[in-house]
């Protein structure tokens, strides 16, 4: 055994050579993953324009067709009575009280959502576990979604 001791020693020397390289095995890694993240945002950004460009070809043909310009016209007066019912119906009393409620139980949905989040991103950091077992006995993922915005978008 004390031989196999002797193998698996490490000098201080050696770790700190095995911490350099470890380290630099995750720099390297994490330019990896920085350059594929520049690289698929800027696949994005060029399948963004080239659908927005296909997509003003189609309306450009659609645009382009009598018939379809006369249904289009159909459809926009239909849209303006259709809202316009909508909103002589809404200013109701007994309809503004039913939508105020849906206001309020869609805020307190949106609250609840909000401190599931926290409690299993609390769940996950302190069991290291990915998914949770509910009162019915189904197990279900805690799923997290990664997005990135522009910074501009939080400075308005």
């Amino acid at each position: 055994m004390a031989a196999q001791d002797q193998t698996n020693f490490q000098t201080p020397e050696q770790k700190l050579e095995s911490f350099g390289e470890n380290t630099n095995n995750q720099a390297v890694t994490l330019l990896s993953v920085e350059n594929a993240i520049k690289a698929r945002l800027a696949q994005i950004e060029k399948q963004k324009e080239e659908t927005k460009a296909l997509k003003e070809m189609v309306d450009s043909y659609l645009l382009n067709d009598p018939l379809f310009q006369e249904h289009e016209e159909m459809a926009k007066n239909a849209a303006k009575q259709r809202n316009a019912t909508k909103k002589a119906l809404l200013s109701k009393s007994d309809a503004k009280q039913i939508v105020e409620k849906l206001k309020i139980a869609l805020g307190e949905a949106k609250e609840l959502k909000d401190g599931l989040s926290y409690y299993l991103t609390q769940y996950q950091q302190m069991t290291g576990r990915n998914q949770f077992e509910d009162e019915d006995g189904e197990v279900r993922d805690i799923v997290y979604v990664a997005k990135l915005v522009k910074r501009s978008a939080f400075d308005k």
